[in-house]
């Protein structure tokens, strides 16, 4: 079962949202901390260049590990 990338609780159901710069995948209720994205919208926001670099983020827990 996929887990919320903020709290890491474990639901079937994840929503695609804008957090800080990456998107992320995360539960209902840490959407709060970002801007929601719909499938639709992701190619529009990211940018198709070979000219570009894409930095990947690790988001850790936020409980304090």
């Amino acid at each position: 079962m996929p887990k919320c990338m903020i709290c890491e609780k474990e639901k079937a159901v994840l929503e695609k949202a804008i957090i800080g710069g990456p998107i992320v995948d995360v539960c209902p209720d840490c959407l709060k901390y970002g801007k929601k994205v719909d499938i639709t919208e992701i190619d529009k926001i990211i940018v198709h260049s070979t000219c570009q670099f894409v930095r990947h983020v690790f988001l850790g827990s936020c409980k304090g590990d």
